[in-house]
């Protein structure tokens, strides 16, 4: 692959029928700087093309019909020209002939070219459309680490192309053209941000970056001190350019003046990305090579487990719901499912707990299943109440509360990849703890298990799913303590526990501990330091005490 010398970013759009309109609006909202545009217009070679023409009115950007060996340079829109495939090698255009016998693939062929010439500075835009031209295209870009954006299909005169790429499921944005100016803007200066943060960081830009994560950890209940540093900056400069703050200095200042400011921040921090069935092949996967064994093992007393950790807005837990229903339904069992789903994130919580999403969800939900697990109400779709019951949601931090036990399924999907190695390996430990032995680990496609991965047989390699094949006693791993607060020792001297400290929960943690130990199936644990001193005993220890 060619890696690119300059910091130019090359936005490539992909457009057939229906997508003048579309690239004319989209260049009227037009703001960025320092990139350039290339438009690739799926045309018939025999359609005369007069984009360029139309275009001037629409952008004040230089306006080039492509040409062989043109260079691509910031501030500029490269049209391709009827009757041609277009690739680029080293920054500069290379075009051929297209013979009219072949079938039509000059988005794909750009895309891909893009991709492999510029790495993580190609975007990929795709527009109205007849086809599926470009879904092949945007793989290779998301392989590649850039961003693509695909046109919301509602607002398309000509939505197959759009929707072939959203099944694809190869793209990070759906919008409508006016929207994707702005988007641009975000992505292309958080990339440059953030790349010039990460190679020559400064003492004093170290030093801000701890001074904003000491903030949110004295003003909230959250630290995201051991996140990766390149996510809490991609956060970080998300609201700083919301707040029009030129550098970090200025946005530590308005972070001390105004306190609302950082809710608002540590809530950017806690966004999830999440759809119905994502990484459909990874369900598919779950379907067929995890669920049938786990009931299988269960008798008709048993309850099945799964604890879905960062839950965002419930889609996630909703869909491993539906395929245990259908599976169940299948083989005509009963079962008692409970599904437990926490996050952090408070507001996300709430809109998971009333199961009420938007219509667009049936990009994502087959049509039969819309049908047998979700109402048509107004605008969206509300889960049916059989769904619904399977699932607890729960405000938790695997970091720092007690986790849930005896689970037989853990959807633990794209969160490792906040966290550093030390923390990543502590949360591993938490989650074999918590699973049953054959048990199963559900991670994101980019996540691994480390040095965990002697304890796990490994299910399926590409969608990262993992089957427990150890018992939680090799690792002598004991519970996180609970957030605590200072207060006067409760326990009497004859139980036989001294703490090392008057350190005791308070009692809405005990309520939540005592509620977690039930929904799990223990009955008691103690919190230990690191020479193993108790520090905080909970639930009903008593009666595992010698007399």
């Amino acid at each position: 692959m060619h890696h690119p010398k300059s910091d130019l970013f090359i936005i490539a759009i992909g457009a057939s029928a229906g997508g003048m309109e579309a690239i004319h609006t989209l260049f009227d909202h037009t703001l960025t700087d320092a990139v350039s545009y290339v438009i690739i217009q799926h045309l018939s070679p025999n359609y005369k093309s007069f984009m360029a023409e139309l275009l001037v009115k629409h952008s004040k950007l230089k306006i080039y019909k492509a040409e062989s060996d043109m260079e691509v340079v910031s501030n500029c829109v490269y049209v391709l020209p009827e009757g041609k495939n277009m690739t680029i090698e080293g920054g500069r255009l290379v075009l051929t002939d297209r013979k009219e016998s072949t079938p039509n693939s000059a988005i794909d062929i750009f895309f891909n070219s893009l991709a492999e010439d510029q790495g993580n500075k190609s975007i990929g835009i795709v527009l109205s459309g007849n086809g599926s031209d470009g879904t092949k295209g945007i793989a290779a870009i998301k392989k590649a680490g850039g961003m693509v954006i695909v046109q919301d299909p509602q607002s398309t005169e000509f939505e197959s192309m759009p929707t072939s790429a959203i099944s694809s499921g190869n793209y990070d944005h759906i919008l409508t053209p006016q929207q994707i100016p702005l988007k641009i803007v975000e992505y292309v200066n958080q990339k440059t941000w953030v790349n010039r943060f990460s190679e020559s960081a400064s003492d004093q830009e170290e030093a801000h970056l701890s001074e904003l994560i000491r903030l949110i950890k004295s003003h909230t209940p959250l630290d995201f001190s051991q996140y990766k540093r390149p996510t809490i900056v991609r956060r970080a400069l998300r609201r700083m350019l919301a707040t029009d703050c030129g550098t970090m200095e200025d946005y530590i200042g308005l972070l001390k003046s105004n306190p609302a400011e950082i809710d608002i921040l540590a809530k950017e921090f806690l966004i999830g990305v999440t759809n119905f069935f994502r990484d459909p092949e990874a369900f598919e996967a779950i379907r067929n090579k995890v669920i049938p064994g786990i009931i299988k093992n269960k008798l008709s007393v048993d309850t099945l487990k799964i604890w879905v950790i960062g839950c965002a807005t419930g889609e996630e837990a909703y869909s491993l719901a539906i395929l245990v229903k259908e599976h169940l339904t299948d083989i005509k069992k009963d079962l008692e499912v409970k599904i437990f789903a926490s996050d952090i994130d408070k507001e996300a919580l709430a809109k998971a707990s009333k199961g009420f999403y938007p219509a667009s969800i049936a990009r994502d939900v087959s049509e039969s299943r819309l049908g047998a697990f979700f109402k048509k109400e107004g605008k969206g779709y509300q889960v049916r109440d059989d769904i619904r019951k399977m699932l607890i949601f729960a405000d938790h931090d695997i970091v720092q509360q007690p986790p849930y036990g005896k689970i037989d399924l853990i959807s633990c999907r794209n969160l490792m990849i906040y966290f550093n190695p030390t923390l990543q390996k502590k949360i591993f430990s938490i989650l074999h703890y918590c699973l049953n032995v054959e048990g199963y680990l559900f991670l994101g496609p980019s996540e691994g298990l480390g040095e965990q991965r002697d304890m796990f047989f490994e299910v399926d390699k590409k969608w990262k799913i993992f089957q427990n094949i150890e018992g939680s006693f090799k690792l002598g791993f004991n519970p996180n303590t609970p957030r605590q607060v200072e207060t006067k020792p409760r326990f009497s001297p004859a139980f036989g526990l001294k703490t090392s400290r008057s350190h005791l929960a308070d009692p809405i943690t005990e309520i939540l501990t005592q509620s977690h130990l039930e929904e799990s199936g223990f009955s008691a644990g103690v919190c230990v330091d690191g020479e193993n001193r108790v520090i905080l005993p909970f639930g009903d220890f008593n009666r595992f005490l010698l007399p």
